[in-house]
């Protein structure tokens, strides 16, 4: 699974606490869209900033966007290692070197659903309590007969 990533040495930084957020929020996710980051991140209306600010860590090491991609469809960013380490995440299977090309379109259209409850619980009186990876649901309905 290659990603690109600028070939020059990671430029340093000043890190944010939103951009702290941010790896977390594309490490939580297994991969997002900008679209996805800049509506919980950066607001409807700043694509822009969000743009800016993804293109910022990718030149620092701590995002990747995934290669291969035609050039009509949207980047696809994932946690670099150097993310991972930097921010203390643990590797696993949602990590950069373990997207799942045959099921990115499934997996990016979950996370849309995932963002539309995420916004819809930042209103007064709802929370988000958790949330659950399909895989971590898969050993549930299994076990209950209903996959």
């Amino acid at each position: 699974m290659s990603t690109k990533s600028n070939s020059r040495r990671p430029r340093r930084i000043q890190l944010t606490a939103r951009d702290e957020r941010v790896v977390r929020l594309v490490h939580e996710f297994g991969s997002a869209t900008v679209e996805q980051i800049q509506f919980l991140e950066f607001g409807e209306k700043n694509r822009s900033r969000a743009q800016t600010r993804l293109g910022v860590l990718r030149q620092a090491g701590r995002l990747e966007t995934l290669a291969g991609r035609a050039p009509n469809e949207p980047a696809v960013w994932v946690v670099s290692r150097r993310g991972v380490k930097t921010f203390g995440l643990e590797e696993t299977d949602a990590s950069v070197q373990r997207v799942k090309y045959g099921r990115l379109s499934h997996d990016l259209a979950v996370n849309d659903c995932r963002v539309r409850i995420m916004l819809a619980c930042r209103q007064p009186g709802l929370e988000l309590l958790t949330w659950q990876r399909e895989e971590e649901l898969r050993a549930t309905t299994i076990r209950h007969g209903v996959l």
